[in-house]
């Protein structure tokens, strides 16, 4: 059985998200280029969705700091502190172990707290935010395409990026971005 490995919650988007994705790429053949791009789209937020239930842990290298300090976020959306309250003294020289956090830029930091306010605190809601962001790169990579050659290319090109391995993983957060 092709789909023994994967449990049924990640399963549910992944069968219809290859369904959509087959059906953006026989509207883009009929020239329906509106609703073949929003079929990519909500193609391309499935399989970002099923990777990102792939791993049910947070990653230690980072994943689980920014998931932390998101979580401290939406109590103060201004001060992004690692630790709620100080415990030990800390070297504020040190990204790792200071109490404000500054080591990633604010915007996803807020993008992860208001995905944690709205779905909960989870694994998911922690990825909700690069899945999305996933999505809408496909909108731009069509456009650059179009722009440089034609919609075919454009079309094409945000198709093969919407499965790619590296991006795809990003989301998972199994690797670094470094």
């Amino acid at each position: 059985m092709p789909f023994s490995y994967f449990s049924f919650n990640q399963i549910i988007p992944l069968v219809p998200s290859i369904i959509i994705l087959v059906l953006a790429v026989v509207f883009f053949r009929k020239n329906n280029i509106k609703l073949s791009l929003f079929l990519l789209f909500i193609g391309a937020f499935g399989v970002g969705c099923f990777i990102a239930l792939l791993d049910p842990y947070l990653h230690t290298w980072d994943e689980l700091f920014h998931a932390l300090v998101a979580k401290n976020i939406m109590n103060n959306p201004f001060q992004p502190v690692l630790y709620k309250n100080p415990i030990f003294n800390y070297d504020y020289k040190l990204w790792t172990d200071n109490h404000i956090w500054l080591h990633k830029q604010p915007l996803f930091l807020w993008q992860i707290a208001l995905s944690m306010k709205f779905f909960g605190i989870n694994e998911f809601s922690v990825r909700l935010p690069s899945v999305i962001m996933h999505a809408i790169i496909l909108i731009f990579i069509y456009r650059i395409g179009k722009i440089s050659l034609n919609s075919k290319i454009g079309f094409y090109g945000a198709l093969f990026f919407s499965l790619t391995y590296y991006p795809l993983e990003l989301i998972s957060g199994k690797y670094c971005n470094t």
